[in-house]
């Protein structure tokens, strides 16, 4: 975040704590409406996403990333 000059507040978060647990809260009422096959693979694809973007200083290939998984405004 530091690289791309980003703080907390531009994701919506008061700092990384508050950035997880609104994360990890908004995904497990999602999943929760949707149906055990259709859960997994929404898990898997999540999974697929943070691995792809773990670590990634690139911006442009995280903005990527971020498109190719359907990310894009």
């Amino acid at each position: 975040m530091q690289e791309w000059e980003l703080e907390w507040a531009d994701l919506g978060a008061e700092d990384e704590e508050d950035f997880t647990e609104r994360c990890t809260s908004d995904v497990e009422v999602y999943l929760q409406s949707l149906d055990s096959d259709a859960a997994g693979v929404v898990q898997r694809n999540c999974s697929e996403l943070g691995s792809a973007l773990s670590g990634e200083t690139d911006c442009e290939a995280a903005w990527q990333a971020l498109v190719s998984y359907g990310a894009e405004p």
